[in-house]
């Protein structure tokens, strides 16, 4: 229900790292063989991503406000290489992250989680793990081990809008910043 106001329109926002084209595509290969590991069904390679804040339901009259926040966000370099699978049992999702987490990925993620809660927003208070989802509803765990690393030298961030479509999710980037 929107609210007490019915014109009022919401989105489902995120803040997320978004990879080259190339990195998705060996994401999407790499994810492609875990559905069929965990029975579950992959993530589109153009839903490939790394979440940096949930933000929820949002007032569209929010979005500005939201880009203005993020382009005081730093713009550094973030070099991740994914490696480790694994997966969340209590969402039935399988995912990649880095062994070791980047100094510019904890500050970036710290400054905008920072930002956001002083905007007002609410952000979840479990401590951040980077991680990109390569399959959802997975019937049975994959098998946690280390994978060939794959290099994600380059980022942008994004404000992202998820849409609900037929057979699951679009995401929609509503405004981009290249990083580094």
């Amino acid at each position: 229900m929107p609210g007490a106001n019915s014109s009022e329109q919401r989105l489902r926002l995120f803040f997320a790292l978004v990879p080259p084209r190339e990195v998705q595509e060996r994401l999407a290969a790499l994810g492609q063989q875990l559905a069929v590991e965990t029975r579950g069904r992959a993530v589109p390679c153009e839903n490939l991503h790394a979440t940096l804040a949930f933000l929820g339901d949002v007032d569209t009259r929010k979005v500005r406000a939201l880009e203005r926040l993020a382009r005081m966000a730093p713009r550094l370099a973030i070099d991740l290489t994914l490696c480790e699978i694994g997966w969340f049992r209590r969402a039935q999702v399988a995912w990649i992250a880095p062994s070791s987490v980047p100094v510019s990925l904890r500050l970036l993620q710290d400054r905008v989680a920072e930002a956001l809660r002083t905007a007002g927003f609410a952000l979840d208070e479990r401590p951040y793990r980077p991680h990109v989802t390569l399959v959802r509803k997975c019937k049975v765990a994959p098998l946690s081990r280390e994978v060939d690393p794959i290099g994600w030298p380059k980022s942008r961030l994004a404000l992202v809008s998820s849409v609900s479509v037929e057979g699951g999710v679009r995401y929609d980037e509503l405004f981009g910043w290249s990083l580094g």
